[in-house]
């Protein structure tokens, strides 16, 4: 049978001591970095809003355009909420700016959205539309 050699005095003060120092070190260094997380989960939250604003805006834009039936919507600048509603429901539910620009290509149209967030961050995207005539047979 093998005996190994055994320390049976356990931990010192001193090595308690280094111990909890380094846990609180490094529990602080976690901690010194929440402000930037929030700022950035912040910053996430209303780009996405904004992007499916800008979303919903275009696709608005492009159904009522390719639809002979329907005059061409005129340019606007209107202010919106991430719900869709026009006032704001609750806390959180931001405002933004939606810019809508329509220009006549002769036989298409480029729509143009920008929607800017209550940081004043702006995106925006662009498309051709045309208009869907009548099949005949």
């Amino acid at each position: 049978m093998l005996h190994f050699p055994c320390n049976n005095r356990g931990m010192g003060m001193i090595e308690v001591l280094i111990a909890v120092v380094i846990t609180a070190l490094g529990i602080l260094a976690v901690m010194s970095m929440q402000p930037l997380s929030w700022h950035t989960a912040k910053r996430a939250d209303l780009l996405g809003r904004a992007a499916s604003i800008l979303h919903r805006e275009l696709q608005d834009a492009e159904i009522t355009i390719m639809n002979p039936n329907n005059p061409i919507p005129v340019n606007s600048n209107t202010t919106c909420y991430a719900s869709g509603n026009v006032a704001a429901q609750g806390f959180g539910d931001a405002a933004y700016t939606v810019q809508k620009t329509i220009t006549n290509n002769g036989g298409s149209w480029t729509v143009r959205i920008y929607v800017t967030d209550p940081d004043n961050k702006t995106v925006s995207e662009s498309i051709i539309v045309t208009r869907q005539e009548g099949f005949r047979y």
